[in-house]
């Protein structure tokens, strides 16, 4: 889930391997990161740029994105069937021509291993939403808006789904807002949500529950398909909610700019969670393996004045004991994770486009 992440790595030596214009890849080598979890990583030098990646199971995966080659943009589309150890190029082929006039991939979820949607923009503008019943083998396109842009998808069964929805600033005041389908995604309803993105992960799923970062420091939760949205009051008091994780409907983890805290009740009551006292929870990489057990890893900055300071390095911090203390890594070079998608709490995977890696994050 969206976005600076950066994964703290202890090792004597990086293993990477190039891809050069194949259109299959495969991990070489795995390394240990932190205390007790295991980091394996490719680097590519194909022009391939991950746009979203979603894994429906600890096997089968799927990445969308983008290769630029003369000044033209091909839209691409990978699956994977063995845990992210080798990756297949996919056609994206329908019964119409649509492939030719894809523009930009922008995200991909699969309800399960046959059904799933790809959305993106088409090359002359506005949205476009694809869906498959075959695993990626056939794509039709359903759904097109020529001021649309089609972003994160979430959907509850083949019918019923979430949307983020780039829109005309004439429309909403940010120019983005969620919607919902309940027939597969060739119709939309706006919702009229108090809702911005803003920080990295603006929403998390958990048991098919959805939280939702609201305006003014609030969570909105739904439990009904999109129908109707409750107001969760956090104990953030300035700034905004930089971060949201919940690991089952009752417990959830939010970030401040400073402070980081836990619920255990869905919401109605939160604690504080003392991190190191030098560090921001805000910047940086958090996994929460259970009620007693996660890890965050903190960027390390190089300001130069400039707008996107330098991450030069990385510390992490691991919790055993019910986040009640911390054990602190040495700083070392950074090795970047733009976004990560863990679909067991046992099982990660990231990627960063800027660098062009990919990685598998798994507990020992």
């Amino acid at each position: 889930m969206t976005n600076l992440y950066t994964l703290t790595i202890l090792i004597a030596t990086i293993f990477m391997i190039s891809c050069n214009d194949s259109d299959d890849f495969e991990l070489k080598k795995s390394t240990d990161i932190l205390d007790g979890w295991e980091i394996s990583k490719i680097t590519y030098d194909n022009p391939l740029i991950f746009a979203d990646m979603f894994f429906v199971n600890s096997e089968v995966g799927f990445v969308v994105g983008n290769n630029e080659k003369a000044n033209n943009i091909e839209a691409l589309f990978y699956k994977t069937i063995d845990s992210g150890k080798s990756w297949k190029k996919q056609a994206l082929m329908g019964p119409t021509t649509f492939a030719d006039s894809v523009h930009v991939l922008g995200s991909v979820y699969f309800h399960n291993e046959q059904i799933g949607f790809i959305g993106g923009r088409k090359r002359r503008g506005g949205g476009l939403l694809l869906k498959t019943h075959d695993g990626g083998d056939t794509w039709n396109e359903i759904f097109f808006r020529e001021d649309w842009v089609i972003k994160p998808l979430y959907f509850w069964d083949e019918f019923r789904g979430l949307a983020w929805i780039g829109v005309p600033k004439t429309l909403v005041p940010f120019g983005n807002v969620f919607a919902k389908t309940s027939d597969g995604g060739y119709t939309w309803e706006f919702l009229d949500l108090a809702i911005r993105e803003r920080g990295r992960n603006f929403y998390s799923i958990a048991d098919d529950v959805v939280f939702v970062v609201g305006e003014n420091q609030k969570i909105l939760k739904v439990t009904d398909f999109g129908n109707s949205w409750e107001t969760i009051t956090t104990p953030i008091l300035e700034g905004i909610v930089g971060n949201i994780h919940f690991t089952n409907e009752k417990t959830g983890f939010i970030e401040g700019y400073t402070s980081m805290y836990k619920t255990i009740d869905g919401g109605l009551n939160w604690q504080t969670i003392d991190f190191p006292a030098s560090i921001s929870p805000y910047f940086g990489l958090f996994h929460c393996y259970d009620e007693t057990e996660g890890f965050f890893i903190e960027n390390i900055f190089h300001q130069d004045g400039s707008d996107m300071p330098l991450v030069v390095g990385n510390i992490g911090y691991q919790t055993k004991d019910g986040w009640e203390t911390w054990s602190e890594s040495e700083k070392v070079k950074p090795l970047g994770i733009l976004i990560t998608q863990f679909p067991n709490r046992e099982l990660g995977y990231g990627y960063n486009p800027n660098s062009r890696e990919f990685y598998t994050i798994k507990k020992k």
